[in-house]
């Protein structure tokens, strides 16, 4: 007789532990992108991004369900985020102004995703040489925790769009 397999919780290690902490910095990157629009989009990077960081950190304190926090963001890519989504709004706002579909406006679509539509163009505009298909894969995933099924199916297609219009630029 055989005994049980004891049950195991894997932990990422070595690339796949670095490829989920970029994915968190996506994430955080897309909720303090979302706190700086209810704020005027006056907080400053670096605190936008201590702000975060420290949000994070507490809901792995505190065994939190809310956040994936057994991973969490790299500070520089999170940083880079949201310093370049600040940097360069006008040109982001205006990709995203063009990525509207027929049916949609701007002021159908939901703060979470605009926010995510901000992150992923301040990574095309911060990593011009990042994979088309990285970018709408990640945050596609990022989306996906944030959005409903008709925000996220227009969000793909947004992605690819904004991707188009940005990497005219």
């Amino acid at each position: 007789m055989s005994t049980p397999a004891k049950k195991t919780t894997a932990t990422p290690t070595g690339s796949r532990k670095s490829l989920l902490r970029k994915r968190a910095s996506r994430l955080a990157a897309s909720q303090a992108l979302y706190a700086d629009a209810l704020t005027d989009k006056t907080t400053k990077p670096a605190q936008l991004t201590a702000e975060i960081l420290a949000s994070w950190a507490a809901s792995k304190l505190n065994d939190a369900d809310d956040l994936p926090h057994g991973i969490q963001p790299e500070t520089p890519l999170l940083l880079k985020l949201i310093e370049t989504a600040q940097e360069h709004d006008a040109i982001i706002e205006s990709a995203i102004d063009t990525t509207i579909l027929p049916g949609w406006k701007k002021s159908r679509m939901s703060e979470p995703l605009l926010a995510v539509l901000r992150a992923c163009s301040a990574e095309a505009l911060a990593y011009p040489t990042r994979a088309r298909a990285v970018l709408v894969d990640e945050y596609t995933e990022i989306a996906a925790q944030l959005l409903g099924d008709d925000e996220l199916n227009y969000a793909h297609k947004a992605f690819n769009l904004l991707l188009d219009d940005l990497r005219k630029k």
